[in-house]
């Protein structure tokens, strides 16, 4: 899958995360199932649950986190294009962007 974003807006650049979370070990595992693959994201400091994001076949992505106060999962269910979006938005600055997704081995 090749994704083009196209910047519509360069107002500023993203600023958001601290330069210490740029120069962090992240850790996360992945599992490939029959239907879904799974993702983990720990967190190394432990001051956070884990964050589980599976990835349906059918195009679904469910994101949930325990949330210990509750005790009980809170989770997101959103469309892959939706999380392909969060995904391309990471060094994007302020602006308005659209994502175009070519077919694998399309050149863009």
């Amino acid at each position: 899958m090749n994704l083009l974003i196209s910047r519509q807006h360069n107002e500023r650049p993203f600023g958001a995360f601290p330069t210490t979370y740029r120069e962090t070990i992240i850790m996360f595992t992945v599992e490939t199932e029959d239907n879904h693959t799974k993702v983990v994201a720990l967190d190394a400091s432990g001051k956070h649950e884990d964050i589980e994001m599976y990835i349906e076949d059918n195009g679904r992505v469910f994101i949930r986190q325990w949330a210990e106060d509750l005790k009980e999962y809170q989770v997101l269910i959103l469309s892959f294009n939706q999380f392909l979006s969060l995904m391309s938005c990471i060094d994007s600055e302020d602006g308005m962007f659209t994502v175009e997704i070519g077919a694998k081995g399309t050149k863009q």
